[in-house]
Protein backbone atom coordinates (compact mmCIF):
# COMPACT_ATOMS: atom_id res chain seq x y z
CA UNK A 1 0.00 0.00 0.00
CA UNK A 2 3.09 2.54 1.07
CA UNK A 3 4.45 1.87 -2.89
CA UNK A 4 0.80 2.30 -4.11
CA UNK A 5 0.81 5.97 -2.56
CA UNK A 6 4.26 6.48 -3.84
CA UNK A 7 3.80 5.38 -7.50
CA UNK A 8 0.44 7.81 -7.51
CA UNK A 9 2.01 10.50 -5.96
CA UNK A 10 5.07 10.41 -8.05
CA UNK A 11 3.08 10.22 -11.47
CA UNK A 12 0.64 12.54 -10.40
CA UNK A 13 3.73 15.13 -9.92
CA UNK A 14 5.01 14.44 -13.21
CA UNK A 15 2.52 14.28 -15.12
CA UNK A 16 1.16 17.57 -13.62
CA UNK A 17 4.43 19.54 -13.83
CA UNK A 18 5.82 17.93 -17.25
CA UNK A 19 2.25 19.47 -18.57
CA UNK A 20 2.53 23.07 -17.12
CA UNK A 21 6.13 23.50 -18.69
CA UNK A 22 4.25 21.96 -22.13
CA UNK A 23 1.55 24.23 -22.09
CA UNK A 24 4.42 26.95 -21.75
CA UNK A 25 6.66 26.01 -23.83
CA UNK A 26 4.55 25.61 -27.28
CA UNK A 27 6.53 24.93 -29.64
CA UNK A 28 8.87 23.10 -27.34
CA UNK A 29 5.80 20.94 -26.12
CA UNK A 30 8.09 17.95 -26.14
CA UNK A 31 10.65 19.31 -23.65
CA UNK A 32 7.77 19.60 -20.52
CA UNK A 33 6.98 15.99 -21.50
CA UNK A 34 10.65 14.71 -20.49
CA UNK A 35 10.54 16.84 -17.62
CA UNK A 36 7.49 15.30 -16.48
CA UNK A 37 9.09 11.97 -17.10
CA UNK A 38 12.31 13.05 -15.45
CA UNK A 39 10.67 14.35 -12.10
CA UNK A 40 7.85 11.02 -11.96
CA UNK A 41 11.28 8.86 -12.30
CA UNK A 42 13.23 11.06 -9.38
CA UNK A 43 9.99 11.69 -6.85
CA UNK A 44 9.52 7.96 -6.84
CA UNK A 45 11.08 7.36 -2.91
CA UNK A 46 13.08 10.88 -3.25
CA UNK A 47 14.90 9.68 0.14
CA UNK A 48 16.33 7.17 -1.82
CA UNK A 49 17.86 9.27 -4.03
CA UNK A 50 19.80 11.60 -2.17
CA UNK A 51 21.08 8.97 -0.08
CA UNK A 52 22.41 7.26 -3.40
CA UNK A 53 23.36 10.69 -4.85
CA UNK A 54 25.45 11.06 -1.16
CA UNK A 55 26.94 7.94 -1.84
CA UNK A 56 27.76 7.99 -5.43
CA UNK A 57 29.43 11.65 -4.93
CA UNK A 58 31.73 9.92 -1.78
CA UNK A 59 32.57 6.87 -3.97
CA UNK A 60 34.13 9.51 -6.67
CA UNK A 61 35.67 11.71 -3.68
CA UNK A 62 37.30 9.09 -1.91
CA UNK A 63 36.12 10.58 1.35
CA UNK A 64 38.44 13.34 0.70
CA UNK A 65 35.53 16.37 1.07
CA UNK A 66 34.81 15.67 4.80
CA UNK A 67 33.72 18.92 7.26
CA UNK A 68 37.34 19.62 7.61
CA UNK A 69 38.16 19.76 4.19
CA UNK A 70 35.10 21.27 3.08
CA UNK A 71 35.76 24.36 5.77
CA UNK A 72 38.97 24.69 4.24
CA UNK A 73 37.78 24.58 0.82
CA UNK A 74 34.96 27.63 1.34
CA UNK A 75 37.50 29.37 3.14
CA UNK A 76 39.99 29.34 0.26
CA UNK A 77 36.94 30.39 -2.31
CA UNK A 78 36.38 33.08 0.08
CA UNK A 79 40.03 34.53 -0.07
CA UNK A 80 39.75 33.84 -3.83
CA UNK A 81 36.50 36.05 -3.88
CA UNK A 82 38.18 38.83 -2.23
CA UNK A 83 41.31 39.36 -3.95
CA UNK A 84 38.92 38.90 -6.89
CA UNK A 85 36.82 41.51 -5.79
CA UNK A 86 40.05 43.75 -5.04
CA UNK A 87 41.45 43.50 -8.36
CA UNK A 88 38.30 44.41 -10.11
CA UNK A 89 37.31 47.16 -7.77
CA UNK A 90 41.57 48.58 -8.29
CA UNK A 91 40.75 48.03 -11.95
CA UNK A 92 37.50 49.79 -11.92
CA UNK A 93 38.38 52.85 -10.10
CA UNK A 94 41.42 53.08 -12.69
CA UNK A 95 39.38 52.69 -15.89
CA UNK A 96 36.81 55.45 -13.90
CA UNK A 97 39.96 57.91 -13.33
CA UNK A 98 40.87 57.53 -16.61
CA UNK A 99 37.54 58.13 -18.07
CA UNK A 100 37.08 61.09 -15.79
CA UNK A 101 40.81 62.82 -16.37
CA UNK A 102 39.75 62.50 -20.33
CA UNK A 103 36.57 64.01 -19.81
CA UNK A 104 38.55 67.18 -18.06
CA UNK A 105 40.66 67.02 -20.32
CA UNK A 106 38.81 67.30 -23.86
CA UNK A 107 35.89 68.86 -22.59
CA UNK A 108 34.31 72.58 -21.44
CA UNK A 109 32.25 73.76 -19.01
CA UNK A 110 29.83 75.36 -22.23
CA UNK A 111 29.97 71.76 -24.23
CA UNK A 112 28.78 70.00 -20.98
CA UNK A 113 26.30 72.17 -20.52
CA UNK A 114 25.06 71.49 -24.03
CA UNK A 115 25.25 68.12 -23.39
CA UNK A 116 23.34 67.97 -20.74
CA UNK A 117 20.73 70.21 -21.95
CA UNK A 118 20.82 68.13 -25.69
CA UNK A 119 23.03 65.07 -25.91
CA UNK A 120 24.57 65.13 -29.71
CA UNK A 121 28.40 64.38 -31.32
CA UNK A 122 28.66 67.88 -31.94
CA UNK A 123 28.44 68.57 -28.37
CA UNK A 124 31.65 66.42 -27.53
CA UNK A 125 34.97 68.21 -28.02
CA UNK A 126 37.88 66.34 -30.32
CA UNK A 127 40.83 64.60 -28.33
CA UNK A 128 43.93 67.44 -28.67
CA UNK A 129 46.70 65.77 -29.75
CA UNK A 130 49.01 66.34 -26.43
CA UNK A 131 46.24 63.67 -24.98
CA UNK A 132 47.45 61.15 -27.91
CA UNK A 133 51.53 62.66 -27.12
CA UNK A 134 50.88 61.74 -23.49
CA UNK A 135 49.22 58.39 -23.76
CA UNK A 136 52.01 56.92 -26.70
CA UNK A 137 55.03 58.66 -24.22
CA UNK A 138 52.94 56.55 -21.14
CA UNK A 139 53.15 53.08 -23.24
CA UNK A 140 56.55 53.58 -24.54
CA UNK A 141 57.57 54.28 -20.82
CA UNK A 142 55.80 50.91 -19.59
CA UNK A 143 57.23 48.82 -22.41
CA UNK A 144 60.78 50.05 -21.86
CA UNK A 145 60.13 49.40 -18.23
CA UNK A 146 58.74 45.91 -18.75
CA UNK A 147 61.68 45.10 -20.85
CA UNK A 148 64.27 45.97 -18.45
CA UNK A 149 62.54 44.12 -15.52
CA UNK A 150 62.20 40.66 -18.00
CA UNK A 151 66.11 41.36 -19.15
CA UNK A 152 67.69 41.78 -15.62
CA UNK A 153 65.57 39.71 -13.28
CA UNK A 154 66.95 35.84 -12.98
CA UNK A 155 64.21 33.99 -13.25
CA UNK A 156 62.80 35.08 -16.99
CA UNK A 157 59.76 32.93 -17.11
CA UNK A 158 58.44 33.77 -13.73
CA UNK A 159 58.36 37.23 -14.02
CA UNK A 160 57.00 37.27 -17.21
CA UNK A 161 53.87 35.21 -15.91
CA UNK A 162 53.71 37.69 -13.06
CA UNK A 163 53.62 40.89 -15.73
CA UNK A 164 50.90 38.31 -17.85
CA UNK A 165 49.05 37.57 -14.94
CA UNK A 166 49.05 41.83 -14.50
CA UNK A 167 47.91 42.37 -17.46
CA UNK A 168 44.93 40.05 -17.63
CA UNK A 169 43.77 41.87 -14.59
CA UNK A 170 43.45 45.24 -16.37
CA UNK A 171 40.05 46.33 -16.77
CA UNK A 172 39.67 45.96 -20.29
CA UNK A 173 41.29 42.63 -20.29
CA UNK A 174 39.57 40.92 -17.14
CA UNK A 175 36.35 39.99 -18.47
CA UNK A 176 38.14 38.15 -21.23
CA UNK A 177 40.74 36.20 -18.46
CA UNK A 178 37.57 35.58 -16.57
CA UNK A 179 35.44 33.84 -19.18
CA UNK A 180 38.83 31.72 -20.67
CA UNK A 181 38.92 30.59 -16.84
CA UNK A 182 35.58 29.84 -16.61
CA UNK A 183 35.42 27.94 -19.90
CA UNK A 184 39.14 26.21 -19.65
CA UNK A 185 39.35 24.82 -16.13
CA UNK A 186 35.71 24.88 -14.35
CA UNK A 187 33.29 24.29 -16.99
CA UNK A 188 35.13 20.78 -18.09
CA UNK A 189 35.82 19.85 -14.85
CA UNK A 190 32.27 20.54 -13.15
CA UNK A 191 30.64 18.70 -16.27
CA UNK A 192 32.75 15.47 -16.00
CA UNK A 193 32.12 15.45 -12.11
CA UNK A 194 28.23 15.84 -12.80
CA UNK A 195 27.97 12.92 -15.71
CA UNK A 196 29.96 10.74 -13.45
CA UNK A 197 27.54 11.72 -10.23
CA UNK A 198 24.08 11.59 -12.51
CA UNK A 199 25.34 8.07 -13.61
CA UNK A 200 26.49 6.58 -10.59
CA UNK A 201 23.13 7.80 -9.11
CA UNK A 202 21.16 6.03 -11.55
CA UNK A 203 23.21 2.54 -11.16
CA UNK A 204 22.08 3.13 -7.74
CA UNK A 205 18.55 4.05 -7.61
CA UNK A 206 17.15 2.18 -10.76
CA UNK A 207 14.15 -0.10 -11.08
CA UNK A 208 11.27 -1.31 -12.84
CA UNK A 209 9.08 0.60 -10.40
CA UNK A 210 10.48 4.18 -11.53
CA UNK A 211 10.43 3.21 -15.12
CA UNK A 212 6.77 2.64 -14.43
CA UNK A 213 6.42 6.08 -12.80
CA UNK A 214 8.22 7.43 -15.69
CA UNK A 215 6.04 5.79 -18.04
CA UNK A 216 3.04 7.12 -16.58
CA UNK A 217 4.11 10.20 -15.51
CA UNK A 218 5.22 10.90 -19.90
CA UNK A 219 1.86 10.01 -21.11
CA UNK A 220 0.01 11.38 -18.29
CA UNK A 221 1.91 14.33 -19.31
CA UNK A 222 1.05 14.11 -22.98
CA UNK A 223 -2.72 13.94 -22.08
CA UNK A 224 -2.47 17.39 -19.68
CA UNK A 225 -1.00 18.74 -22.91
CA UNK A 226 -3.36 17.74 -25.16
CA UNK A 227 -6.24 18.43 -23.04
CA UNK A 228 -4.82 21.93 -21.91
CA UNK A 229 -5.15 21.09 -18.35
CA UNK A 230 -1.96 20.32 -16.04
CA UNK A 231 -4.25 19.05 -13.40
CA UNK A 232 -6.53 16.06 -15.52
CA UNK A 233 -2.77 15.54 -16.71
CA UNK A 234 -1.71 14.61 -13.18
CA UNK A 235 -4.66 12.59 -11.84
CA UNK A 236 -4.23 10.77 -15.57
CA UNK A 237 -0.93 9.57 -14.73
CA UNK A 238 -1.77 9.15 -11.06
CA UNK A 239 -4.53 6.74 -12.60
CA UNK A 240 -2.16 4.64 -15.15
CA UNK A 241 0.48 4.56 -12.61
CA UNK A 242 -1.92 2.70 -9.93
CA UNK A 243 -3.37 0.73 -12.46
CA UNK A 244 -0.41 -0.19 -14.34
CA UNK A 245 1.37 -1.45 -10.83
CA UNK A 246 -1.74 -2.94 -9.16
CA UNK A 247 -3.43 -4.76 -12.36
CA UNK A 248 -0.12 -5.38 -14.37
CA UNK A 249 2.94 -5.61 -12.45
CA UNK A 250 1.58 -7.48 -9.40
CA UNK A 251 -1.48 -9.19 -10.59
CA UNK A 252 -0.70 -10.14 -14.33
CA UNK A 253 3.40 -10.09 -14.66
CA UNK A 254 3.79 -11.13 -10.89
CA UNK A 255 7.07 -8.82 -10.84
CA UNK A 256 5.81 -7.52 -7.50
CA UNK A 257 4.30 -8.26 -4.39
CA UNK A 258 1.03 -6.55 -3.57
Amino acid sequence: MRTERRIIFACFTGAGLGAVVALQLHFFWWLGILAGGATGYLTFSFRDVITAAVTAWKSLTGGRFGSRALTTGLLNVAQFLAVLAGVIFCAASVLLLSIGALMLITGTPESSQNWEAAPSASALMPIPPLFWALAGATVLLLGILLATVIVRSANRKQTCMGILGCIAATPLVLPITLILILAWAILPRGARLLWRLARQTFLLIHSEVRLLCMTDALLGALVGYVCGNALIGGFVGAAMGWVNYRFVSVRWLKLAKA
